[in-house]
């Protein structure tokens, strides 16, 4: 790491706090940010009955 990445980091780390999200509520904020619909989903996450339920908290998202 150079020194300014290094100043930038430690400066990051203590002015941004980023709480850990659930990975639905990640999820639900990037659909409703980018206008985004369950059934938009479908090659990505599956059907939109799969989204609905990860939505719902049925059932958790994989990531990888």
């Amino acid at each position: 790491m150079t020194v300014l990445s290094e100043i930038v980091s430690g400066y990051e780390s203590k002015r941004f706090k980023f709480e850990k999200s659930e990975s639905r509520d990640v999820l639900a904020y990037l659909m409703e940010a980018n206008q985004l619909k369950q059934s938009d989903l479908e090659e990505e996450i599956g059907p939109q009955s799969v989204v609905s339920d990860i939505l719902s908290g049925k059932r958790t998202l994989n990531v990888g």
